[in-house]
This record gives structure tokens, C-alpha cells and sequence, in this order.
């Protein structure tokens, strides 16, 4: 299985079938609803099924895994961490996307997480601009940013669209 260490305490790794309690487990909380746009609430077997599925299908079809779960060293998945491919697989840039379990929140383990994940954005998979569009008000991920030298480009009115409503956005980039 491919690994990515990030420190003693953490690692990322593509996702598995033994991973669906935790997903459907972490993945039933609003709030984690509220700031993506792609994971359902609430959120059932079946949609975990869906997310293996697309791990699976998406590995196939680019060669990589756009997916990556943040494992404590015992295995237990506590939050996942990935790549849009929002720009093709040819682009210079990619947009990143992560949640965190709540109880694991406050940690710093997303901070490290994204120092690792970026790394292996510019080096492994060649980018020279990673980019991450936050809801307006989602004040915690624009500190992990901030913590990963990722700069502050803008707001971006009504960028998001869920259920019929639209919501501002602030751009953040880490450039090579």
C-alpha cells in the first residue's frame, strides 16, 4: 500500500474498503457538510461506497491516487486529504480539499497533513500552484492555510453553489 509518512504520529494512504465504518462515522456531522461542497448529509454506507468506488475508478483511469486518507500509526482513518484535478491532468495547478474528524480538530494534524500532502503536490506530481477556495466564514481552515504559507488572493462573491444557495469564497495559493 502506498504511504505517505508525515510524522511519527500520522500518515496518509489511499482509502479501502475497511475504511467505510470510519467514513460513514466521521462524515455524519454537519458542520463538515457545511464546508465542502461534494460530501452528503447525511452520510450513509452507500455513500461511502460511492467515495471507494471513485478512489478505485479515479486510480485507474490517472495513474494516482487523488484521495488520501490521514491515518493515526494504528491505521484508524481520521480525515482525508486530496486533489480536484479541477484544472485537467495537464495543468500546472490543482485545487486541494480535506476535512478532519471533529474529535480530532485542534491537533494540528491537518496543518502537517497539508505540509506533507503539498510536498508531494510539487514534487511528485509536478504542480507549481496548489489552490484551496474556502467558504467565507470557515475560519479554522484559513488558519491551517495561513500555518502552510498559503497567501490569502481574494474573495470570490458567491463562488460556492449548495442547494440553491450561493455562498462567497476566499481564494488561498501555495506557489512553488
Amino acid at each position: 500500500m502506498e504511504k505517505l509518512i508525515v510524522d511519527d504520529d500520522l500518515y496518509l494512504s489511499p482509502p479501502t474498503d475497511a475504511d467505510k465504518e470510519a467514513l460513514v462515522s466521521h462524515l455524519n456531522d454537519e458542520e463538515i457538510y457545511r464546508y465542502t461542497l461534494r460530501i452528503p448529509y447525511p452520510y450513509t454506507h452507500k455513500d461511502a461506497q460511492d467515495f471507494l468506488n471513485l478512489c478505485r475508478d479515479q486510480r485507474k483511469q490517472y495513474g494516482r491516487n487523488l484521495h488520501w486518507l490521514i491515518r493515526r500509526t494504528n491505521g484508524e482513518a481520521i480525515g482525508c486529504i486530496g486533489f480536484h484535478l479541477s484544472f485537467g491532468t495537464d495543468s500546472h495547478r490543482d485545487e486541494l480539499g480535506y476535512w478532519m474528524a471533529r474529535s480530532y480538530r485542534g491537533y494540528g494534524f491537518m496543518t502537517k497533513s497539508i505540509k506533507k500532502f503539498c510536498e508531494y503536490g510539487f514534487s511528485y506530481i509536478g504542480l507549481i500552484r496548489i489552490e484551496a477556495v474556502l467558504f467565507d466564514d470557515n475560519k479554522a481552515s484559513q488558519r491551517v492555510l495561513e500555518k502552510n504559507e498559503f497567501k490569502y488572493e481574494g474573495l470570490m462573491k458567491k463562488i460556492h453553489e449548495k442547494k440553491g444557495k450561493y455562498f462567497d469564497g476566499r481564494m488561498y495559493a501555495l506557489v512553488k
